[in-house]
């Protein structure tokens, strides 16, 4: 692609300074959307973002976590005092506007106040996965550059520690969890660095008041590292802006509430989650963090919040399970309910309910509530999935059973939501219409769009970043898509991911992946075929399933014999030819490999949000994908 135009040169001539970071408050050209946006948006910058909220809700509950066997929460204004003791005590330690401050831990409520103080004191946040290796972890300190580095739990301390000679920039270490080792930097309990910062705060104050008012929509305020599905993750800069106009944007979508409680257990170092945090924060609502998803569904039954974000593994698998206990003959009831639920939603969405259907859904809506609606808590009024793509039988599911739920869309360079269905109108089997303030147009089938939300651009890496914007300061987004006839985006592949066969006819696998993860015996599935005859495709099938059915039948030997077991292969295969029957001849899969295991995030096979890294996956079933495509 070509070089940006004149009106993108806050990219292009940020290359002088170093790692691309522009000096706070500097009066750069920025992206347009983004100044046109900031001209009436009632916050610009993620501290305001905060004080929105705090004027609204000083005294209402703001963050929580399981102590025992209930939640203990903070109010706004218990967090607000942290917030500017972590911002004071950075400037107590010398740190500078644009300083980076690395975020090493699970979601939290101290993950809150790293995020805000951070900002507060006109530094940078970068937030890192909670299950990076120790290669990975000494990278993205080194690439970013951190001076400061939190560590959430003990385990995150202790690697932290073990590669910290690796990070010459690194000066100080903050354990939330102390383990009472020893660091060659300047290693901080959490309560000693907040209290540091809070007998300052009187000194500091003024100073953190004028760096709020320096911030501008267009400064970076976070380095958000991809997942790296192709070669090292690259810190994605998104501004203050970027954030901000998707909290300020969403709300028109999923209209939050100020008595809101969202259960948080979707990792906070992706943009997904974080964007959400900021979109119910803006209306001053409430967030409960779980201790891991092993906990989620004791958490969902004693917290009861009214909103979970997801990604589509959590409701496949929850319909999976509802789909095999209604052909259990004692579950009749609950057989009954689903099918009045389908016919309401479909009366529903056609305009024509019936008194008789009425009162029928009033009767399936309480035996619902003691079941499905139960193991989430009784009070969810909006789940929001995204991720990756759901599903549409499961959403229509669950939304005809009135559990709303909204499909969304969009990447970490895009801050990261560009479509999302209405709060009143989901659209089960598209991610929703375009966000208002974006444009998002289909270019020789990829989706291109400018906005507020779109980032700054790759942290040192300057022609990267040229080479996803177009002439036209159009971001590419990689992604193949179309729109429906009521302007609906549907994502039907990845660009890269599509598959060349050795007659030039072109597979988009993605399409073809879901409907064989439509079976209830396959978890994932990834086509194989560049150069190839034909279409295969490597199975993970559900190792739960697969025991479940293995000890129903009294098979000896481990779920290695089983998943070679030729009545299940039988099985797995016919659900395969199943999935492919309205395929183009060339499309349809013809051999398959079922795994004995999954694929592994240690092997790189998996990104940290647990998408499918395809060249890896190539890379290390070579021999047996060449056996496949013989």
């Amino acid at each position: 692609m070509a070089k940006l135009d004149s009106c993108f040169a806050g990219i292009a001539g940020a290359t002088a300074i170093e790692g691309q970071l522009i000096p706070v408050g500097a009066e750069f050209p920025v992206f347009p959307e983004l100044l046109e946006w900031a001209k009436t948006a009632p916050y610009t910058t993620t501290p305001q973002l905060f004080m929105h909220a705090y004027n609204i809700s000083k005294d209402r509950p703001f963050v929580g976590k399981r102590v025992g066997d209930h939640f203990e929460f903070e109010t706004y204004d218990d967090v607000y005092k942290k917030i500017c003791g972590f911002a004071s005590a950075l400037i107590s330690l010398g740190l500078q506007p644009g300083d980076r401050i690395a975020n090493f831990s699970d979601n939290r409520p101290e993950w809150r106040v790293v995020d805000y103080g951070s900002a507060f004191a006109a530094c940078i946040h970068v937030p890192m996965y909670a299950t990076l290796s120790k290669q990975e972890l000494a990278y993205i300190l080194r690439d970013c550059g951190a001076k400061i580095a939190v560590a959430g739990s003990a385990d995150h301390l202790r690697k932290l520690l073990s590669i910290e000679n690796d990070c010459p920039e690194l000066e100080h270490i903050i354990a939330i969890t102390p383990t009472g080792e020893t660091s060659s930097k300047h290693l901080w309990t959490w309560d000693e660095f907040i209290e540091f910062g809070k007998v300052r705060y009187n000194n500091n104050a003024n100073h953190i008041d004028y760096l709020q008012k320096k911030l501008r929509a267009w400064d970076v305020a976070s380095l958000v590292y991809t997942s790296g599905t192709t070669g090292d993750p690259k810190g994605v800069m998104l501004m203050h802006g970027n954030l901000c106009s998707q909290a300020h944007l969403l709300q028109e979508r999923i209209l939050p509430r100020q008595d809101d409680v969202e259960i948080s257990f979707l990792p906070l170092s992706h943009v997904f989650e974080r964007a959400i945090n900021y979109l119910y924060t803006a209306a001053g609502a409430c967030f409960a963090y779980t201790q891991g998803i092993h906990m989620l569904m004791q958490d969902l039954v004693d917290l009861k919040p009214t909103v979970l974000p997801c990604v589509p593994v959590f409701l496949h698998k929850m319909y999976d399970r509802i789909m095999i206990n209604t052909n259990i003959k004692r579950a009749p009831s609950l057989k009954w309910a689903i099918k009045v639920g389908r016919s309401y939603g479909a009366a529903m969405r056609a305009g024509r309910v019936s008194r008789i259907l009425r009162a029928q859904q009033a009767m399936a809506q309480s035996l619902l509530s003691k079941d499905i609606k139960k193991r989430l808590g009784d009070n969810i009024r909006v789940v929001i999935s995204g991720g990756a793509p759901l599903r549409k039988e499961v959403a229509q599911f669950f939304n005809d059973l009135d559990i709303m739920v909204l499909e969304g869309y969009g990447l970490t360079e895009t801050s990261p939501v560009l479509s999302v269905c209405h709060f009143n109108s989901p659209q089960p089997g598209t991610v929703g219409p375009i966000m208002d303030g974006l444009d998002v147009r289909i270019e020789d089938g990829e989706v291109v769009v400018r906005g507020p939300n779109i980032m700054r651009g790759y942290y040192k890496h300057p022609e990267e970043t040229a080479a996803t914007f177009d002439v036209n300061g159009y971001f590419h987004t990689g992604d193949i898509g179309e729109f429906d006839d009521k302007g609906n985006l549907r994502i039907t592949d990845r660009k890269k991911c599509i598959i060349v066969l050795a007659n030039g006819k072109n597979v988009a696998p993605a399409g073809i992946e879901q409907a064989l993860c439509r079976s209830k015996w396959i978890m994932r599935a990834v086509l194989v075929g560049d150069n190839a005859q034909h279409i295969a495709a490597l199975i993970v099938p559900d190792m739960d399933k697969v025991t479940e059915w293995a000890k129903q039948k009294e098979l000896p030997g481990t779920i290695e014999d089983w998943t070679q077991n030729s009545e299940l292969r039988a099985i797995i295969n016919n659900d395969v030819h199943d999935a492919c029957l309205n395929l183009s001849n060339y499309e349809k899969v013809k051999r398959i490999a079922i795994l004995s295991h999954d694929f592994s995030l240690a092997a790189g096979e998996l990104t940290h949000s647990m998408k499918v890294k395809h060249r890896v996956i190539e890379e290390n079933y070579a021999d047996l994908i060449k056996n496949l495509l013989l």
